[in-house]
């Protein structure tokens, strides 16, 4: 007898039972920084102590580490204990998983899921989500915000200067300026929290920011740098896309004053 999706998913809200319970959707929980949990899993593809690679609905979830070992394994949920991959971030540190989404035609996606652990407790986290269509309802994770993602670009851009090698972060600007609604107070607020207070950055005031920025992108040898990675993802003059995110960092002067 085939099961009505529908009726499992009222039921679900009446017991208040997690959908991945009644569902094939895996769940990956990471306790700590050596120990992950994945729930519905269908199968073990690879199984190396420095690499595991194991299957699910949704696609293949790969473990990279050292001393890796599968432990408290039932037909549904498998352990995955030892040194899971650390993700090494600027001003968080975390896990990283890799995932490989394959449908019905064999066509695969890979991509990997950062999850962090940020000391900052007053940036805001949105929430994102995700449509899966063998579910009736979305899944949701803790994402950073426009305005944290842009203010970790122009700290690293920065930090590094005209050495910085992250050229797709200048057009990643002028998209987020030009096609997101962003907070001005709260990048302002997250130029301050991420910038202002790390000791180990040269720029005190916005007056700072916007001078520093102006000299590396208007630098010559950096714009030749830029012109000659490929990295120009919108296809947009480099003059144009420079001249449209100085303005906008200038304009936050007159936000703040």
């Amino acid at each position: 007898m085939k099961k009505n999706k529908k009726n499992i998913s009222r039921i679900d809200r009446l017991l208040e039972i997690p959908q991945e319970i009644y569902s094939n959707v895996p769940k990956i929980t990471i306790t700590g920084f050596n120990e992950m949990i994945i729930e519905n899993f269908k199968g073990i593809l690879e199984y190396e102590d420095y690499y595991i690679r194991i299957n699910t609905s949704l696609g293949i979830i790969n473990v990279n580490g050292y001393e890796l070992r599968l432990e408290n394994m039932t037909n549904d949920d498998i352990k995955v204990t030892g040194k899971i991959e650390p993700l090494h971030h600027q001003d968080y540190d975390g896990k990283r998983v890799y995932i490989q989404l394959t449908d019905n035609n064999k066509y695969s996606i890979s991509s990997k899921l950062d999850i962090g652990v940020h000391k900052y407790f007053d940036m805001e986290q949105d929430e994102y989500y995700f449509d899966f269509n063998i579910i009736d309802e979305s899944v949701s994770l803790l994402i950073n915000s426009k305005e944290q993602i842009i203010v970790e670009k122009l700290k690293s851009l920065l930090k590094f200067g005209i050495t910085s090698t992250r050229f797709k972060d200048i057009f990643d600007f002028y998209y987020l300026i030009n096609n997101e609604k962003l907070d001005k107070d709260k990048l302002i607020k997250y130029i301050d929290i991420l910038i202002f207070q790390d000791e180990n950055m040269r720029e005190n005031t916005l007056e700072d920011v916007n001078r520093r920025l102006t000299n590396i992108l208007n630098n010559r040898r950096f714009q030749s740098r830029i012109n000659t990675a490929n990295n120009n993802w919108l296809e947009i003059p480099i003059k144009d896309v420079i001249d449209n995110v100085l303005e906008y960092f200038d304009g936050l002067i007159k936000v703040k004053n």
